[in-house]
């Protein structure tokens, strides 16, 4: 476990020198650890630990190789960034991100060694993923500063390492020591989904558009000639399907209530692949324009402490359908596993809902939600589970 913290630690430190168009790193973990005992919503069971370490800039289009097949795949489906012009006129920003995180999904029962029939299995998956959104402004008239997104991520996935075991088992131990009672160091790893180690590819699309958007003008402090806006309440609508290890179409509404200054409102991708939270994008200067190197530098110090000024603090909520035809943490794929279902046994239909705050202070952004996800199998041990989200970011403004 130490040598892997050493290993990303050092790749994302190195991923940073390399870059030359480095805007953000950011870190989201889910976990049902989270959820304070007193919700009585916290049953370490079903998807209960995940981690995605995110590193924002040029460089996964640049260097990392899985950029390759996702621009593939997005020019077959005529939605790469070049024919993303199509959709609207106005300006446009494509972001990219490079993405490295697991997760870990567990039956109620984990203190013993047989497979426990009834329940979900075991299922552990570390991926790699290159991620590229292209926004676009619209010309809405019942909007101020609309935009359109489009979303596309490419991941490679390796089931059945033993990485969610060793973090499971150091983390039940630790909460043992401090209660004899609570739950048991996990004994049934051996019995996950494709045991050992098998590879597993997924391409991901989403398009999200502005709904709703209530606000107010408001001036710069900058003594710039930019008008702007502080946002009351925005509500958001997405699509999308996944085509791999998770096949599956969704569609959701999201929405933020309270002071918000950026006009950009996505969702960053959690470790279970479906739902997640957090902010991209801050928009700041929009008309202005630097010609010599001296007002090159003075503009980009302005920007710098302008950033650090913006301050934002909001409520969030959002509701997703999924319809699944295959979901492989649960029915696994061509390696042997010991306890998988069929799909006969899997529920398609699966809603994902979460709630949470925001709080984004000039590059920093930090956020929590309570999420939930309705039962994804039948059975008497089927079950709605929760468990909670922290993000956190060092994001440089983006101009839009």
């Amino acid at each position: 476990m130490k040598t892997l913290i050493i290993f990303i630690s050092i790749f994302f430190y190195s991923s940073i020198l390399l870059s030359q168009n480095y805007t953000g790193t950011s870190l989201v973990i889910d976990q049902d650890l989270f959820i304070p005992d007193s919700w009585d919503l916290n049953n370490d069971q079903n998807y209960t630990q995940g981690i995605v370490l995110s590193l924002h800039g040029d460089l996964s289009e640049k260097v990392f190789i899985l950029s390759k097949p996702r621009k593939f795949i997005d020019k077959l489906l005529n939605i790469d960034s070049s024919n993303f012009t199509t959709f609207n006129r106005g300006k446009r920003l494509d972001l990219f991100s490079f993405n490295l995180g697991g997760t870990g999904f567990t039956p109620f029962e984990i203190g013993t060694t047989e497979v426990v029939e009834d329940d979900r299995p075991f299922s552990s998956f570390l991926f790699f993923n290159s991620q590229r959104t292209s926004i676009r402004q619209t010309a809405r008239p019942n909007i101020k500063s609309p935009w359109k997104v489009i979303t596309s991520d490419f991941t490679l996935n390796i089931f059945g390492l033993r990485l969610g075991e060793q973090l499971q088992s150091y983390i039940h131990e630790k909460l043992l020591e401090t209660n004899p009672n609570g739950r048991p160091i996990p004994l049934g790893w051996p019995n996950q989904i494709s045991d050992g180690g098998e590879p597993s590819l997924l391409y991901r699309v989403n398009m999200t558009s502005s709904l709703l958007d209530f606000h107010k003008a408001r001036k710069n402090n900058d003594d710039q000639e930019v008008k702007a806006y502080n946002h009351i309440f925005q509500m958001t609508h997405q699509v999308g399907f996944g085509l791999g290890y998770y096949t599956y179409f969704n569609t959701g509404v999201n929405m933020r209530l309270g002071l918000i200054r950026t006009k950009i409102f996505l969702k960053a991708n959690g470790a279970n692949g479906i739902a997640g939270i957090g902010n991209k994008g801050v928009s700041l200067f929009k008309n202005v324009i630097a010609n010599t190197p001296e007002e090159k530098k003075a503009l980009k110090k302005k920007k710098r402490k302008a950033a650090w000024k913006q301050f934002e603090l909001y409520l969030f909520a959002s509701s997703n359908t999924n319809l699944f035809l295959y979901n492989a943490a649960l029915q696994g794929q061509f390696r042997h596993s010991e306890h998988r279902f069929s799909y006969s046994e899997i529920k398609p239909l699966v809603f994902t809902y979460d709630a949470g705050i925001a709080l984004n202070i000039g590059y920093l952004n930090f956020g929590y939600a309570l999420t939930g996800r309705t039962a994804e199998f039948d059975g008497q041990k089927s079950r709605t589970h929760t468990w909670g989200s922290a993000y956190l970011a060092f994001q440089k403004p983006l101009d839009l």
